[in-house]
């Protein structure tokens, strides 16, 4: 049903290059604790790769080749798998994808660009809802805003990305870290030792720098915490968290990721301030 609503769009919409839903392997949807959002697919041609739902052969960011570059040697590719590098995450574990489904040039090169991206948020409404990634990553700004609506993201923060043209933008929802990085095809922030450290010091503020750590807490969470027929706090679960200083936006995600889980009370134990927790 969702290909034919995506084959019906892009056939009334007059988008003939083709279309994808997601560059990454479809259990990611269910599976992947972290997703990674563009904007719309480019090219001028019409790819055999393209009309799909997903790349059941891995990660197009490693096994496919654009441009003419060798398999996952394009510049936008080795961007993104540093980042993924980084975040101690292999490609093929990652949710990945565009908002916009439809393949163009650029953004403005598509036929009605605010259709399609209003086509693009509804998907990802429903495919965002079906996901276990509780951090996103997306390229450009107005990725960054069109999936801060879809989550209800609030409290938008700008950091320096080492790059006097470009910020990184932070927000939070309920269930999500929102992380918003300029486009990697233009601002090369992971070829440079100045934007690399600028890149980390918020994935290491929000989420302490590892995809892999926040999935063992919460696998270890979900799998001691029993939900079933408790009326007490306590007979939930009693979580510390062991505040660390120089981490404080780690501290608050381990602290808000027990309590969606499940645990009846968490407490934040901190040697100096706890107001900042």
């Amino acid at each position: 049903m969702l290909r034919e609503r995506i084959d019906i769009e892009a056939k009334t919409g007059g988008h003939r290059l083709g279309w994808r839903l997601l560059t990454s392997p479809w259990k990611t949807i269910r599976e992947a604790n972290v997703a990674f959002i563009g904007l719309n697919p480019g090219g001028t041609k019409k790819s055999v790769s393209y009309d799909m739902l997903s790349c059941e052969g891995g990660s197009a960011y490693l096994t496919e080749s654009w441009t003419g570059y060798d398999l996952g040697q394009a510049p936008l590719q080795q961007q993104t798998r540093r980042l993924f590098d980084m975040l101690q995450v292999t490609p093929d574990k990652v949710l990945s994808s565009n908002l916009i489904q439809f393949r163009s040039p650029d953004y403005l090169s598509l036929r009605d660009p605010e259709k399609a991206l209003a086509f693009g948020k509804s998907i990802w409404s429903e495919v965002l809802q079906a996901s276990s990634a509780n951090t996103i990553i997306t390229m450009g700004r107005p990725t960054f805003e069109a999936v801060s609506q879809i989550i209800d993201a609030k409290n938008v923060i700008l950091h320096p990305s080492g790059h006097p043209r470009a910020k990184i933008r932070t927000a939070r929802s309920e269930r999500h870290v929102l992380i918003g990085l300029p486009h990697l095809s233009r601002f090369k922030l992971m070829s440079n030792d100045r934007s690399r450290a600028a890149v980390k010091s918020v994935l290491n503020d929000l989420i302490g720098g590892s995809i892999g750590s926040n999935e063992n807490i919460l696998s270890c969470l979900k799998r001691d915490l029993n939900h079933e027929d408790v009326s007490h706090k306590y007979d939930r679960g009693y979580v510390t968290v062991f505040a660390a200083p120089s981490l404080t936006g780690a501290t608050r995600l381990a602290a808000s990721a027990a309590l969606r889980v499940g645990a009846g009370l968490v407490t934040v134990k901190a040697s100096e301030r706890g107001d900042v927790y």
